[in-house]
């Protein structure tokens, strides 16, 4: 009778053991029914990114070498919520999308925009920037607030983009230019009126006058970026939709633009 009271407590042991490991386990969030894809973020403890750093003011090179911007800063975030560290990989852009598949890099952070294309090969997270067309003008500049008020004007845009088309549509004079460089130029000069251009390009133009330009007013189209992973990775996007949600609700993601855009 004793040795059937000391082999039942034996089993109860071992059982009881065996569910405070899986309880254990779960609870840390590497238990059987936590995400796998979460799992292996979690036990390798970082978070690798691949971006081209060469777009401030969304992902380049500061004064040290290290990568910064609005898309770094949001990778930070990503990597906290799943409570592991960055690791971020300056990454060519023709290139970057051969990492994510080689799984060379979890998820691209780089100013990538949502595309039915791409979307047949690739994940995306839900849009966190409208990066849209945008009207640059010279600082100070009162009589042009937004894209109506460029009809008749002179504006530059560079040949063949969709800043040409949106010129046309709002009955703009324009010049165009091989690349933005000398539009800048012009514009600064007074020979033109403004530019139209992407959201982030107009920034770094705007950021980098010596406070000779400014962009008026909000994207007027519609270009949003979006976090990238490998088309399987539901898990991890999952997680990613997280953090871009929390940061949004608490007015977090407009303070990281604000930050970095001025804005």
């Amino acid at each position: 009778m004793a040795k059937i009271i000391i082999t039942i407590v034996i089993i109860l042991t071992i059982l009881g053991g065996g569910y405070f490991v899986w309880s254990k386990g779960y609870i840390s969030g590497v238990g059987k029914n936590q995400n796998p894809q979460i799992v292996e973020i979690q036990s390798k403890g970082k978070l690798v990114v691949g971006t081209d750093a060469t777009y401030p003011p969304l992902e380049y090179l500061d004064g040290k070498g290290q990568i910064v911007g609005f898309d770094a800063d949001l990778a930070s975030q990503i990597a906290k919520d799943l409570k592991v560290e960055l690791e971020l990989i300056n990454i060519p852009f023709d290139n970057i999308f051969d990492a994510l598949e080689k799984g060379e890099v979890d998820l691209v952070i780089s100013s990538v925009t949502i595309t039915t294309e791409r979307q047949k090969t690739m994940l995306f997270s839900a849009p966190y920037l409208n990066a849209g067309q945008v009207v640059v003008t010279n600082f100070g500049a009162s009589d042009i607030s937004s894209v109506t008020d460029l009809k008749g004007r002179k504006v530059g845009v560079q040949g063949g983009t969709t800043s040409e088309t949106e010129a046309v549509k709002y009955g703009a004079i324009i010049s165009k230019y091989a690349d933005y460089d000398l539009a800048k130029s012009d514009l600064v000069a007074g020979k033109i009126d403004a530019l139209i251009i992407d959201y982030p390009a107009g920034i770094s133009m705007a950021q980098s006058s010596n406070e000779r330009l400014q962009v008026t007013g909000n994207p007027f189209t519609s270009e949003f970026y979006g976090v990238v992973a490998q088309l399987t990775k539901n898990g991890l996007m999952s997680s990613v939709d997280h953090t871009i949600s929390r940061l949004k609700s608490s007015g977090d993601l407009g303070r990281l633009q604000h930050l970095w855009f001025g804005q």
